[in-house]
C-alpha cells in the first residue's frame, strides 16, 4: 500500500498540483511519496520540484532501491502534465493580478482594495490587531487636465501613487480607488496614531506638491475596516470643503500643478 504526505497549504493552486501529482505517481509506483516546500530546489533523487511563491515545493520518493527507476520513469511520464498544469497556474495567478491593479499607477484597483481591506479585518479580527484607512482626493483634477492635458494628468496620477507608496511601510497597503481618489491602510498601528499617519500623507503630498484633500479614520468597534474606510471618506469631503472655504476667504492654496507646470507657464491654483 503506497503513503504519501502533503503539506497543508489550504487552497493554494501549486499545493493542489502537489497533490495531484502525489496521486498520479502512487498509482505509478508503490511506495512512499512526500511533497513540502523547501527554500532550495530539492536534492538529487527521484522526484521533481518547481517554484511557487517564492518557494520550492518538492516531490520526491523514499521507497527501496530496487524501485528506483520504476519511481524515475514514472515522474518523466507525468512531468509534461505537470509542465502545463503549472502554465495554466501562473496564467491564472497573473490574471488575477492584472484584476486587482490599476493599469496606470501599478497600485492596488478598487477590486484589489476591497480584497485587501477584507483580508486586513480577518487578521485584525484573528490577532486583534488595529488598522488605519487614509482616503486622498485630488483637488479639481479636472481642471487640470484641462490646462495641462491628459498626459499632464496622467502624471500628476503617477506622482501621487509614488508618493503614497513611499509613505507606506513593507506591510501596508495603497490603492487608487477612483480616478482621482487613492486610499492607503496602515496596519498593526494603534487608533491613537490615525492623525499622525494622515499628517505623514498630508506633508508627503505638500512635499510634493500636490494639493489634496485627505480624511482618515482608525478601525471602528462596528463594521471595522469597512465602516473606517467610509469613515475616512467622509473625513476627505469635511476636509475639502474646509479647504475650499478658506481658499474663498483669499488663504493661499497651492494646487497640484505647482511642480507640473509645463516651462514658461505659472503654476495652476485649486
Amino acid at each position: 500500500m503506497s503513503t504519501s504526505s502533503v503539506m497543508d497549504d489550504g487552497n493554494d493552486g501549486f499545493g493542489l498540483i502537489a497533490r495531484l501529482a502525489v496521486r498520479a505517481l502512487s498509482r505509478l509506483v508503490d511506495g512512499p511519496w512526500a511533497v513540502a516546500y523547501r527554500e532550495a530546489p530539492m536534492p538529487p533523487g527521484p522526484g521533481l520540484s518547481f517554484s511557487a511563491n517564492g518557494a520550492y515545493v518538492a516531490i520526491t520518493w523514499h521507497g527501496p532501491g530496487d524501485s528506483h527507476a520504476a519511481a524515475v520513469e514514472a515522474v518523466e511520464s507525468i512531468r509534461p502534465l505537470v509542465d502545463a498544469l503549472l502554465d495554466a497556474e501562473q496564467r491564472i495567478n497573473v490574471a488575477k493580478q492584472e484584476a486587482r491593479t490599476d493599469h496606470l499607477t501599478g497600485l492596488l484597483n478598487h477590486r484589489g482594495w476591497d480584497l485587501a481591506l477584507a483580508a486586513e479585518e480577518a487578521r485584525c479580527e484573528r490577532q486583534d490587531r488595529q488598522a488605519v484607512v487614509v482616503v486622498v482626493d485630488l483637488d479639481d483634477l479636472k481642471q487640470f487636465n484641462d490646462l495641462h492635458g491628459h498626459l499632464g494628468g496622467d502624471v500628476l496620477l503617477l506622482l501621487t501613487a509614488h508618493t503614497l507608496a513611499g509613505v507606506c511601510r513593507a506591510e501596508d497597503v495603497s490603492a487608487r480607488v477612483g480616478g482621482d481618489e487613492f486610499a492607503l491602510l496602515a496596519v498593526d498601528v494603534q487608533p491613537e496614531d490615525e492623525e499622525a499617519v494622515a499628517n505623514r500623507v498630508r506633508t508627503a503630498l505638500v512635499e510634493a506638491g500636490i494639493s489634496a484633500s485627505v480624511g482618515a479614520s482608525r478601525r471602528q468597534p462596528i463594521g471595522g475596516l469597512r465602516a473606517a474606510y467610509h469613515h475616512a471618506d467622509a473625513a476627505m469631503y469635511s476636509d475639502k470643503a474646509r479647504r475650499k472655504a478658506a481658499a474663498a476667504l483669499g488663504t493661499p492654496n497651492p494646487g497640484p500643478a505647482s511642480r507640473l507646470a509645463t516651462p514658461g507657464s505659472e503654476p495652476a491654483n485649486a
